[in-house]
């Protein structure tokens, strides 16, 4: 009887043996999935910051457009936040307007120009590229009278 409770006993602790090493491979394998979804969801909040940080200098950067003379053809300007933007314009079509008078027709003291320009917005290894159209006039006459 003493040899049958023997053998019962040993048969357990293999029983064990195996419990502990299945349990502990659950655990491992439960251990690497979790991190592999941390990983992966830093690697997309990454992503999403990158993408924010870009969509907030739109505005700004069209803003500036407005006020950089065009005529240079290209530049890069510093947006702040680590964000430069790079450009180049090209004279999509220019005018000067006619002006009808009681006298006839006249060329307005005025010149009109759209300007395409090709934009590239970037931040840390990522790049954004837009095209946008911007409108400028300028005076042709002085404030003292003095055609330009």
């Amino acid at each position: 009887m003493n040899q049958h409770l023997l053998i019962q006993n040993n048969s357990t602790k293999g029983f064990l043996l195996i419990e502990i090493l299945i349990s502990s491979l659950i655990l491992t394998s439960t251990i690497a999935a979790t991190m592999y979804l941390f990983k992966i969801g830093f690697e997309h909040l990454e992503k999403a910051s990158i993408s924010n940080v870009l969509s907030s200098k739109i505005p700004q950067s069209v803003n500036l457009l407005k006020s950089i003379d065009l005529e240079k053809k290209s530049g890069t300007e510093a947006m702040g936040d680590g964000v430069t933007m790079t450009w180049d314009a090209v004279v999509a079509n220019m005018t000067r307007p006619m002006i009808e008078t009681s006298e006839g027709s006249t060329r307005s003291f005025y010149e009109l120009t759209l300007f395409k320009v090709n934009v590239r917005l970037n931040y840390q290894r990522v790049g954004r590229d837009y095209q946008i159209h911007v409108f400028k006039f300028r005076r042709l006459i002085s404030s003292t009278g003095i055609l330009f």
